[in-house]
């Protein structure tokens, strides 16, 4: 989906000059619960804080890239410092840490774009590290979904 996404707004932006969309995005693990007024619970609450944190908003507005990643401390931990094929964890900078349920959640971040080479997409002082290994977070994720279920 990151890449996808990345990829989207790199065309648009090349088809549509002028009319730039930048955003940011949260993956984050969890259960989440319905009931007839919607969806809720923590797992949904931390993605929402992460995504809205400060320091995040500050350092998409320090860069110029059109997607930001957040990933919670869960991803971070369980699929980036893996060590799984393409996805380099010195490309996350950890910038956030938000309170849920009186339990810190830390947020590390990443600027992914499947396309550019990694001094392409200038940032402010070195504050985020360039995403060479955002576009496959979510292929390393299938791989130690289809692992747990190994052991």
């Amino acid at each position: 989906v990151i890449p996808t996404l990345s990829d989207l707004l790199a065309d648009h932006e090349q088809q549509h000059p002028g009319q730039r969309l930048r955003l940011r995005a949260v993956l984050h693990a969890g259960e989440v619960h319905q009931d007839i007024q919607g969806n809720f619970g923590e797992a949904l609450d931390i993605a929402f804080r992460l995504l809205d944190a400060p320091e995040v908003k500050q350092a998409f507005r320090m860069c110029t890239a059109p997607l930001l990643l957040v990933v919670s401390d869960l991803i971070f931990e369980s699929i980036v410092r893996q060590g799984y094929d393409g996805i380099d964890e010195r490309a996350f900078t950890q910038v956030a840490d938000v309170v849920v349920a009186e339990r810190h959640h830390r947020g590390w971040v990443s600027l992914p774009d499947s396309r550019s080479k990694p001094d392409s997409v200038p940032v402010a002082d070195g504050l985020l590290g360039r995403a060479t290994a955002g576009a496959r977070i979510l292929k390393a994720a299938r791989r130690f979904e289809e692992r747990r279920h190994v052991v």
